[in-house]
């Protein structure tokens, strides 16, 4: 029939990452380890970034809580992406691919959801930097330039220092960034406890705060989920990994949640 003809045309003419050869890429090369390391310093990077306020409005007790159900639901969210990837009849996977196989309608929303929560969590890496470095060049230098300028040299110079690794071909290829950066947040991690005063009467609290309500312990639920977030790389991961099984993949995963953990 005449509809079942435009039904046919409108299928083929449907565009199919899956089975299009727009992306030539090299021989998988990624390892446990590469992948290990890629997965853990997005997950660890963007928990810093939140934690500390989200304890703050519900306590040591309750925070924890969240914290370990954040990071189990996280690991079995993983856990469901890998069993996808394994499923792909060809090696590239993206959630742009899953989602062409699963509900075509969504795979232009799920790309924008996607490119929007990276650029966002990238424009949060680079205001902390900004505002760190810039603060710490102020305090070492005694001609340094204004707090503006200063600022908008420290963003340009960080912008400049990543546009390399964004570049990257695989995700394996970035394994001596993410070493580096886990180091860093290691050595940042030492020094806060070597550095903090024990004796100093702050008052802590492990049950809900004077100040706690249902609404505030609420939305401060998003920020102990968002501190697992590394979904969007996972599917890197696969793609890149060599001689690729669901064990392996899942390794990656359950370790990842273990670090930041």
């Amino acid at each position: 029939s005449l509809l079942a003809e435009e039904d046919r045309m409108t299928t083929n003419e449907l565009v199919s990452v899956e089975k299009s050869s727009y992306r030539l890429v090299n021989a998988p090369s990624g390892t446990v380890f590469t992948c290990w390391t890629a997965l853990s310093k997005t997950m660890i990077g963007t928990g810093m970034l939140a934690l500390a306020y989200g304890f703050s409005k519900c306590g040591w007790v309750l925070g924890f809580v969240l914290l370990i159900l954040s990071g189990v639901g996280a690991c079995f969210t993983l856990h469901l992406l890998n069993i996808l990837a394994m499923r792909s009849s060809t090696r590239h996977v993206s959630f742009f691919t899953i989602a062409e196989a699963c509900a075509p309608w969504s795979r232009w929303i799920v790309d924008v959801a996607i490119a929007v929560k990276c650029i966002g969590v990238g424009i949060s890496y680079i205001q902390v930097s900004g505002d760190t470095i810039s603060h710490v060049i102020g305090v070492w230098s005694n001609d340094a330039p204004d707090d503006t300028l200063r600022r908008a040299m420290v963003v340009l110079a960080v912008l400049a220092l990543a546009a390399p690794v964004c570049f990257a071909r695989s995700i394996s290829k970035t394994v001596i960034v993410n070493v580096l950066g886990l180091l860093a947040i290691t050595y940042v991690v030492v020094l806060a406890v070597a550095l903090t005063d024990y004796n100093s009467g702050a008052v802590t609290r492990w049950d809900l705060p004077p100040t706690a309500s249902f609404s505030s312990v609420l939305s401060v639920v998003p920020t102990f989920i968002f501190a697992f977030t590394c979904h969007q790389n996972i599917l890197l991961c696969a793609e890149d990994m060599k001689e690729r099984s669901q064990r392996k993949l899942d390794v990656v995963a359950f370790a990842s949640e273990a670090a930041a953990l």
